[in-house]
């Protein structure tokens, strides 16, 4: 979280448009869902005939190649640049040579939501905050409450000091995105510290987060958990 960033309620809408319009490059991230939504592989957008087909890198998944089978069909997740988009596709062809890849079948709907890295979601979260270093450190883990979320950063409230401006922390904090639960172990670097002074608060620190080091699939499900919290229209898991 940038310092001059404050906290907002999303105010975005879907805007239905066509996948070449997403401005997405070579080798950005995808992510395809399976239908029955237990299954979540990364890739790699390798090209597009715009109408056609969409060309993927075949993912692979804890150190295995993941063989995608014809008429295969997914829910393909995107978070590159400043849109999240879902859309639903199905596997045209899947070949391994010269090296693994498959077609997925050109969108017939595709909803994207625009998303700016200020604005930010009003959302509840317990949270455990530990050193940046490894190891047991004493008088840590600590707890918190993560207050607001964006694509760069949180908002922090915690009943003791956790750290000062600039110092480095570990947050932990679980996210679901359709049904789908993960916890996060994201690296921050503390950019603003206040002392409050709310008798009906328990916590006493408010800290204001930026993440650092955040992988590409870390990324897209943290934008698409917000997305679909302002998609519900409330701020609550």
């Amino acid at each position: 979280m940038a310092q001059q960033d404050k906290p907002a309620q999303y105010q975005g809408k879907d805007v239905e448009i066509d996948f070449d319009q997403l401005g997405l490059s070579i080798g950005d991230p995808l992510f395809l869902e399976s239908a029955d939504q237990q299954s979540r592989y990364p890739t790699r957008l390798v090209g597009f005939s715009k109408g056609q087909t969409i060309l993927i890198r075949m993912p692979v998944f804890e150190g295995r190649q993941v063989i995608l089978k014809k008429d295969q069909p997914f829910t393909v997740r995107s978070a590159a640049r400043n849109k999240v988009c879902a859309f639903k596709s199905r596997i045209i062809e899947a070949h391994l040579y010269p090296f693994a890849y498959a077609h997925l079948a050109w969108p017939e709907e595709l909803l994207a939501l625009e998303v700016r890295n200020a604005q930010r979601l009003k959302i509840e979260l317990q949270a455990d905050i530990t050193p940046a270093e490894d190891g047991v450190v004493e008088g840590w883990p600590k707890t918190g409450v993560v207050c607001d979320l964006s694509r760069t950063g949180a908002g922090l409230k915690s009943k003791v000091s956790v750290g000062y401006p600039d110092d480095r922390i570990r947050t932990s904090f679980n996210l679901s995105v359709s049904g789908i639960s993960k916890k996060f172990r994201i690296s921050c670097i503390i950019r603003q510290r206040q002392v409050m002074n709310d008798p009906a608060d328990e916590n006493r620190y408010l800290y204001g987060l930026q993440f650092v080091e955040l992988s590409d699939a870390a990324k897209i499900m943290l934008t698409g958990f917000i997305y679909e919290q302002q998609d519900q229209g409330s701020g609550n898991p």
